[in-house]
């Protein structure tokens, strides 16, 4: 493990820092050190999508790692949208809701309701 002080930082603040064998430094956060505002992933995939993934990335101009950024953006966000289509389906069929026109119904009594 190697020590460093940078010329910026004041008398005392130390920041060490661990040079791995991938080569990847990481840094600790205490006294003032820089922070990564990224966490390094390490996947594997077949040879066959590294070469799609690298031509996609090139058409769309891109590092592969911003388009795996923005597939896993894109994914987590689409599993939020059925969870929340799978919910409302429950609450729906829960409460009797077959059309847009019960959900008006329901909405036009609870302002009778809470609303006077």
């Amino acid at each position: 493990m190697n020590s460093r002080i940078s010329w910026w930082r004041p008398e005392g603040y130390r920041c060490k820092t661990k040079v791995r064998d991938s080569g990847i430094i990481h840094s600790n956060t205490r006294r003032g050190c820089r922070v990564r505002s990224t966490k390094v992933l390490s996947i594997s995939v077949p040879p066959s999508l590294w070469d799609e993934i690298g031509e996609v990335a090139e058409k769309e101009k891109m590092t592969r790692s911003e388009l795996l950024r923005v597939a896993a953006r894109d994914y987590i966000r689409s599993r939020r949208w059925m969870e929340l289509r799978e919910k409302g389906a429950r609450t729906a069929a829960k409460y009797g809701v077959k059309s847009e026109s019960d959900v008006d119904r329901i909405i036009h009594e609870l302002r009778r309701i809470l609303c006077p």
